[in-house]
């Protein structure tokens, strides 16, 4: 028998097993095996029953066997511990745990969503947890996370400066360092009260203690451990594409999803990201509260099968006993509500709509007729803070052949031409918008004849032009930014600059942004 032969048979045969065989012989009369290592080449290999053998798994030297067997504990209990998600937490003495993370280089492993692979040449995983991973990382440069969510059965590894624009997780994670501030201090006063006692026991001993009481010990790396954030999720529409999607957008803010579902208004709720259900295109402020309403009664109808009539949806609102949103099924719903823009809706019909239905609260609405007074009677001046959270918003759909494409708008006696023009036969687009007198032919003769107007001969308006066009099959945005310029009524001064935008294609979803500041 060959004297590297391992586990011998009893037909003098030998098998070679998955250790390293080390012999002293020169490189050239070694031979690697599939399992990483080396030994003797041998003169033939014969393989055992069925039953023994066993083959590789993953890329170190790990095996298994071929079927099941009841009998190997051992196996069984690696498979359990890879396939399951494990946390090194422990329970400290507030609502909160924290995690000790050694490194965030490496994804963190989400077997059961995962595709089985072979070998290292996995290709990309699509999984929604490993998208949101690489992107966080690509944007922080593989930064160590300060907070790890635990949401939907997942872990999502989170950063300070991007947390913080979500409401929600802003909040969570504020108030959870608070927490661990208190308790540290707390464990601090404890270790002096006992150091003053007379107690003599090991230091090393006593930190140990802290550090394995969930890592709120005194010690200089328990205040670098990231903070485990627990999320649960009531409504049952939000999947993990849902949030991996939102999660991103705090990284990627251009990021869009493949389409506009339900869900995601959902998760935009839950997560308190006013700025991604603000990207929703609509033709005009009023447009976008009617499609909040319709999306809001589908939510308290899940019996409903088919989209509702606007006569419905006000009715039922009508109906409601209180305030809509002041009542504990719509208190859910306030972050929605508050990014609309209700000072942007200034049509008599609309405005006497929003009083019938019994949704908002009257603070509300003695807010927005108050500043709709104040800009009528001061000049169109707005009280305007934030450009992206006060300006109201204008939208036109460019499609077909067309070569031009106009709409014209009023606003607190102020009137606009929106254009969009093709630039010849190309993929370029001119977008521009001038500033019209209230008698102008392009006005409809109810605007002329029923809405109010400025008798001011200059207007300083701050705009922004948003261009959505889906291109090659992605989704691509351009913006103008916010330009600030004083239109006049003479033709020198009563055009906007011209935003062109290369390589378009229809159908364009052009939102038009205005705002009056005060001077």
């Amino acid at each position: 028998m060959p004297s590297a032969c391992l586990n011998p048979r009893s037909d003098g045969q030998c098998r070679v097993s998955p250790t390293r065989l080390l012999d002293a012989r020169s490189p050239s009369q070694m031979t690697l095996f599939p399992g990483g290592f080396t030994g003797p080449c041998p003169q033939q290999v014969i393989p055992g029953p069925p039953s023994r053998q066993r083959t590789q798994t993953g890329c170190t030297n790990r095996w298994r066997l071929d079927r099941p067997f009841s009998g190997d504990l051992l196996g069984q209990a690696q498979v359990q511990r890879a396939v399951s998600l494990t946390h090194r937490t422990a329970r400290s003495a507030g609502t909160f745990r924290t995690r000790d993370v050694t490194s965030s280089r490496d994804p963190p492993l989400m077997l059961t969503d995962m595709p089985q692979t072979t070998g290292l040449s996995s290709g990309v995983h699509s999984s929604p947890e490993h998208s949101f991973y690489l992107l966080s990382q690509e944007v922080t440069q593989n930064a160590k996370p300060d907070a790890v969510l635990e949401c939907l059965g997942s872990i999502w590894e989170l950063h300070g400066q991007f947390l913080s624009r979500s409401e929600t997780l802003a909040e969570l994670y504020t108030n959870c360092k608070k927490q661990r501030s208190i308790v540290l201090q707390s464990r601090a006063g404890s270790r002096q009260t006992a150091t003053s006692s007379g107690w003599r026991g090991s230091a090393g001993h006593w930190g140990r203690t802290l550090r394995e009481d969930g890592g709120m010990g005194t010690s200089r790396g328990s205040l670098k451990r990231p903070i485990l954030l627990q999320l649960p999720v009531h409504d049952p529409s939000i999947s993990k594409e849902d949030l991996s999607f939102a999660l991103r957008t705090l990284y990627r803010p251009a990021e869009r999803p493949e389409r506009w579902e339900g869900s995601l208004l959902s998760v935009a709720i839950m997560l308190g990201l006013s700025q991604l259900y603000q990207r929703v295109f609509a033709v005009n402020e009023y447009d976008l509260l009617k499609t909040v309403l319709n999306w809001m009664y589908l939510q308290l109808n899940p019996a409903e099968q088919t989209p509702p009539s606007h006569s419905a949806v006000n009715s039922f609102f009508c109906r409601s006993v209180g305030v809509f949103l002041e009542q504990p099924v719509g208190q859910m719903y306030l972050p929605l509500f508050q990014a609309l823009r209700l000072h942007g809706i200034t049509e008599r019909n609309h405005v006497k709509e929003i009083q019938k239905i019994n949704v908002f609260p009257s603070s509300w609405l003695l807010l927005t007729f108050s500043n709709h007074y104040y800009s009528i009677h001061n000049g169109g001046d707005m009280h305007m803070t934030d450009f992206s959270k006060h300006s109201i918003r204008f939208g036109m759909i460019v499609e077909g052949e067309l070569q031009h494409y106009t709409r014209a708008i009023g606003l607190y006696g102020f009137y606009f031409l929106l254009k969009a023009s093709r630039v010849g036969q190309s993929d370029s687009f001119d977008f521009s918008l001038e500033r019209l007198r209230h008698w102008d032919p392009a006005l409809t003769e109810s605007c002329r004849t029923t809405q109010p107007f400025s008798v001011r001969t200059e207007r300083c308006v701050r705009y922004q032009v948003r261009v959505q066009s889906c291109v090659r099959g992605e989704w691509l945005e351009e913006c103008s930014g916010v330009v600030s310029q004083v239109f006049g009524l003479s033709k020198r001064c009563c055009r906007s600059q011209v935003f062109t935008v290369d390589g378009l294609s229809t159908p364009l979803f052009v939102t038009f942004a205005l705002a009056f500041p005060s001077p």
